[in-house]
């Protein structure tokens, strides 16, 4: 009686155990259970980088400049980079893109955050440099923002 009971409780937490693996191995994290997090950003045009920002928390660099000609109108898309410097476009559902800043020689217009990647249009309006933020905002809060940027509007062709 006694073996069959020591029998018994082994076979209990035997299964007690295998049960508690199961269920721990069924509350995976995987890559698709959280959402990307930008660390900077890079901004193209015709499909080639023309300026890309990375947020180290002790250094960061940014490359590049955005270039416009005094009366032209170039257009722009935006991916973010993740901790990997991998590109992602970000859920347009929930989030959006804004600018400010270098609104005395160039003008942001016709941004697009209803589908990936995100793109935008930029004027020039006066020949000279300045500099600009870019805010991503996850459901109309900032979620992440650049340092000021480069920008530069340069003569005319005409």
């Amino acid at each position: 009686m006694k073996n069959s009971f020591t029998h018994a409780a082994k076979t209990a937490l035997y299964l007690l155990l295998i049960t508690g693996l199961f269920a721990a191995c069924s509350n995976s994290t995987g890559s698709d259970d959280h959402e990307q997090e930008p660390v900077g950003i890079r901004i193209k045009s015709n499909g080639q980088g023309v300026l890309e920002y990375i947020a180290h928390p002790s250094n960061s660099t940014t490359t590049g400049s955005l270039s416009v000609a005094n009366g032209s109108t170039n257009s722009f898309t935006v991916v973010f980079l993740d901790e990997d410097l991998d590109e992602f476009t970000p859920e347009p559902d929930e989030h959006s893109i804004t600018f400010s800043g270098a609104g005395n020689i160039a003008v942001f217009g016709n941004i697009n955050s209803d589908s990936a990647p995100f793109s935008f249009d930029v004027t020039g309006t006066a020949e000279g440099s300045s500099t600009f933020k870019l805010t991503m905002n996850h459901q109309g809060a900032a979620e992440f923002v650049t340092v000021d940027l480069p920008i530069s509007v340069t003569t005319s062709s005409n």
